[in-house]
């Protein structure tokens, strides 16, 4: 089994034309934390020495359960046939210096994509230089034995449900992170992560690796045991995410007062959302959360931070696209307009402000960010302050009532059940025959959830009901986990 441990690689969205322009000029005024991907003059496939010291440094923290696959990239100018070349020997040259830096061609494989995969329009010069890139996409290979991270009372009860969530749960995202420098990162769901130089604890990594946990839909609550309950009161999830960053076999704590800055996508905004924290020693724990007030709460909107990003005077080119289209904002005759959109630059610069925010950083990560639509996307935004899990969360109020799921048996059995409207999913507590939960949400249609493991075999039961019932019958039936897979991914579905 693989999984993607980093990708180097900037997102190609299918954006509209205003958005890919703006992306250029973010991206031109960043000042890389890390070198993301590695550019080349036109024709060229010579590696700057500076991209060859980063490709040394790379090859010493890479480890050898990792492969390694080198795309290369070129611009539209000139034939396909002579791109596709100068693709290959782009990568190529990255392969050479990376095998002279210690990395075995077992592990690496070369890719040549010609001029096919722009990230940027080639009607520019800036957008050419965007696309004369070589990206590196590193893959872990997933050998760890299920048992991995499980303590010695979990490996000595093979009947236990530990082993099931052990596998059941998702990869996170990996990032390979300077810590002595801004940084703007983008996780696979959407996430921005933004953090400060010098925030993280000190380490003799050169290169510390973040790991980012974003559980946005209750699938990925579901497989990975999640919960959305606080001292038995029911709650409504917009997202859960976790961070911890590790040198080696360490985890890196952030320095006193320090933090990151998260910003969690989301279609809708809901109201009354607050951030709630919690942590558990073993994966089968039920997390309850806490409110966590420190860490605060905003939302905002990409074209309320986009707007905030262009008043920088920062670009060292010109964009005349991008600053025609401030202009005509304020130019529209009507003052109302220019009111509001003053009033957006100015919300979106005090939010910067407060979560110590650069421009060039947030604006780099903007552009990589889902759909690069600036009003598509919206994001709640709080302070991350340690390595406990995060919930974006409201109360779930409205009558309640008791529920009961019959079981055959309650050992070595766990039953949830999971609201088909919010986000909330409660878990029951076993008794002799059956789970009960109390004071959940009254007449409301839920996906009663149950799993199971013995003896080295899963098992599911997974049935339709209505809390006005007050009590349900599940019955398990044996299964593969990759059967428990896809009946939970459908929920997101249905």
């Amino acid at each position: 089994m693989r999984r993607a441990y980093q990708k180097f690689l900037p997102v190609q969205k299918k954006i509209t034309m205003t958005a890919r322009l703006l992306f250029i000029c973010l991206l031109f005024t960043l000042k890389t934390s890390a070198q993301q991907v590695i550019y080349f003059s036109p024709g060229s496939n010579r590696l700057p020495d500076s991209s060859i010291t980063y490709l040394k440094t790379m090859a010493k923290e890479f480890h050898p359960s990792f492969r390694l696959v080198i795309h290369g990239h070129t611009d539209h100018t000139g034939s396909t046939v002579d791109n596709e070349k100068l693709s290959l020997a782009r990568a190529l040259a990255v392969q050479a210096t990376l095998r002279t830096a210690g990395i075995p061609d077992s592990v690496m494989e070369v890719v040549a994509n010609g001029e096919k995969k722009p990230v940027a329009p080639n009607q520019t010069a800036a957008g050419r230089q965007l696309n004369r890139r070589v990206e590196l996409e590193i893959i872990q290979v997933d050998t760890a034995p299920i048992d991995e991270g499980l303590n010695e009372e979990d490996r000595d009860d093979p009947q236990g449900l530990a082993y099931l969530y052990a596998q059941l749960k998702t990869a996170p995202d990996s990032f390979c992170i300077r810590t002595d420098r801004d940084t703007a990162l983008v996780g696979k769901r959407g996430t921005i992560l933004y953090y400060k130089a010098h925030s993280l604890a000190s380490s003799t990594c050169s290169c510390v690796t973040l790991y980012l946990d974003e559980y946005f839909d209750q699938a990925d609550m579901v497989l990975n045991n999640l919960t959305t309950t606080s001292d038995g009161q029911v709650l409504e999830s917009g997202g859960m995410v976790k961070l911890e960053a590790r040198c080696g076999d360490s985890i890196l704590p952030l320095r006193n007062d320090r933090f990151i800055t998260v910003m969690v996508p989301a279609d809708t905004l809901l109201p009354g959302m607050k951030i709630f924290s919690s942590n558990r020693g073993k994966q089968e724990d039920i997390l309850n959360w806490k409110e966590d007030p420190r860490s605060g709460m905003d939302t905002t909107d990409m074209n309320r931070l986009y707007l905030a990003c262009g008043r920088g005077h920062g670009i060292p080119f010109e964009c005349p696209f991008f600053f025609c289209r401030l202009k005509a904002l304020f130019r529209s005759g009507k003052e109302r307009k220019v009111d509001q959109n003053n009033q957006l630059i100015h919300k979106g610069r005090e939010l910067m402000d407060k979560y110590a925010m650069s421009e060039e950083q947030l604006g780099k990560a903007l552009g990589q960010s889902k759909g690069a639509d600036p009003d598509a996307l919206k994001y709640y935004v709080f302070k991350n302050f340690n390595w406990d899990y995060r919930n974006i969360d409201r109360y779930k109020n409205g009558p309640i009532t008791d529920f009961m799921v019959a079981t055959e048996k309650t050992k070595n059995r766990d039953v949830k059940i999971i609201y088909k409207g919010p986000r909330s999913i409660v878990p029951g507590t076993a008794r002799k025959a059956d789970f009960i939960f109390k004071d959940v949400p009254k007449d409301m249609e839920i996906y009663i959830v149950g799993l199971g493991y013995e003896e080295g075999q899963a098992w599911l039961g997974f049935e339709n009901s209505n809390t006005r019932k007050k009590e349900a019958a599940l019955t398990y039936r044996k299964v593969s986990l990759e059967e428990i897979k896809q009946t939970i991914n459908l929920l997101h579905k249905k």
